[in-house]
């Protein structure tokens, strides 16, 4: 049985649901933060993901992860982090753009070991 057309079908549909979470995030948290509160929610559901060790031991629990996978790509928005970044460059703000680079990155790393951490725990 061919279960390549299946799994791009959970991780679009993932990605899709977690494309519409980042929107939601990004039009109700204040001042350009939606995006990283997006970006490092993101980092921890990833680190949960991978933590936890989950092993797909049934097609339903397959499924779930490789949609989750999907909700977490489509949750994260490095590339509107690299835009924001590339502004101010060009406006000569150097400072901001490696500030804009830090919190994404520096937030992210912190919450994809917090949620791993939290995954081998769970997952025990």
């Amino acid at each position: 049985m061919n279960l390549v057309p299946l799994v791009v079908v959970l991780v679009a549909v993932g990605g899709a649901l977690g494309a519409t979470v980042r929107h939601m995030v990004d039009v109700r948290v204040p001042r350009c933060r939606g995006v990283l509160t997006a970006n490092v929610l993101a980092c921890l559901l990833s680190g949960l993901l991978v933590g936890s060790g989950l092993v797909a031991a049934t097609p339903v629990l397959g499924a779930l992860l490789i949609s989750a996978g999907g909700f977490t790509l489509g949750l994260g928005t490095w590339s509107t982090v690299a835009a924001r970044a590339a502004d101010a460059v060009l406006a000569g703000r150097w400072a901001r753009a490696a500030a804009v680079w830090g919190a994404h990155v520096g937030g992210g790393l912190v919450a994809a070991v917090v949620g791993g951490v939290a995954g081998l725990a769970l997952a025990r």
